[in-house]
């Protein structure tokens, strides 16, 4: 409302405090996450461009044939589709973690899938669906054991509560969007 010009695109008044502006929301959103530093934060359209960029640049760079990228089976398709993709132009094996009858992650599944040590674990916070919520603490803890990379897609979860980084275990990626 009371700034008109683009942001980062020039370096007149109008233009900085927009820029300025723009990239103060940065530190806001670190703090509203725990994260350690604002440098951790990066901006891009919303959840879907996030994971999509986290499997074209860190998934591309790190998965070779044969390795295993695990997704659950109440994944939104912005958190399923980038995965299987990869794995497709890697020649990974792509795991899908069942559910149990009433919608929840099966343990057995979820056994199943860590003993094939995946690089990668995809899960959503929160099912956009169901709403069962996971327990991306308890997950990511026994994932990182076996040397897995996790992916949380936490769009629909972060407005439903108190979304730290120390409370979400050891998360490499949280994506989320403002709105």
């Amino acid at each position: 409302e009371t700034t008109h010009a683009n942001v980062h695109r020039g370096v007149d008044h109008l233009s900085q405090e927009a820029t300025d502006a723009f990239e103060s929301v940065r530190g806001k959103v670190a703090r509203f996450i725990a994260a350690a530093s604002e440098r951790e934060i990066i901006f891009t359209k919303g959840t879907t461009e996030s994971i999509n960029l986290v499997a074209s640049s860190y998934g591309e760079a790190n998965i070779k044939e044969g390795d295993v990228i695990a997704v659950t089976r109440m994944e939104h398709h912005a958190n399923f589709v980038p995965w299987q993709q990869l794995a497709k132009r890697k020649k990974a094996r792509f795991e899908i973690i069942g559910l149990t009858p009433d919608l929840r992650l099966d343990p057995k599944e979820i056994d199943r899938v860590l003993a094939l040590k995946p690089k990668i674990l995809a899960i959503s916070l929160l099912s956009n669906v169901t709403g069962v919520v996971n327990p991306i603490a308890s997950l990511a803890t026994r994932f990182k054991m076996v040397g897995s990379t996790i992916v949380v897609d936490a769009a629909q979860g972060i407005a439903h509560g108190e979304v730290t980084i120390d409370r979400l275990g050891p998360v490499d990626f949280l994506a989320f969007s403002s709105h």
